[in-house]
């Protein structure tokens, strides 16, 4: 599976800790080594929204995407208490 990461999300990453750099890096490819979004371990499907997907990384983080066509694209990341606020 091929992922694009938005501008945001990639200033979002560049922000996080150096540990959760390193969760989200192994989550990317995680998602990169994927035949699809459904064999990537904590992705659940967003209510109401057929591409929405959620990524839960560590403690208190989530990555929000939507998949279309076998390509992911990465539209933020954040902590769960404002994620929702603006995804999706």
């Amino acid at each position: 599976m091929k992922i694009l990461i938005s501008k945001k999300a990639y200033k979002e990453i560049s922000k996080l800790s150096l540990k959760m750099q390193e969760v989200t890096a192994n989550v990317l490819e995680e998602i990169i080594e994927s035949e699809n979004i459904e064999q990537v371990v904590n992705a659940k499907k967003m209510r109401g929204h057929s591409s929405a997907y959620k990524i839960w990384l560590s403690g208190e983080y989530r990555m929000g995407l939507f998949v279309k066509d076998n390509i992911a694209y990465i539209t933020t990341v954040k902590l769960r208490s404002t994620i929702y606020n603006t995804f999706p």
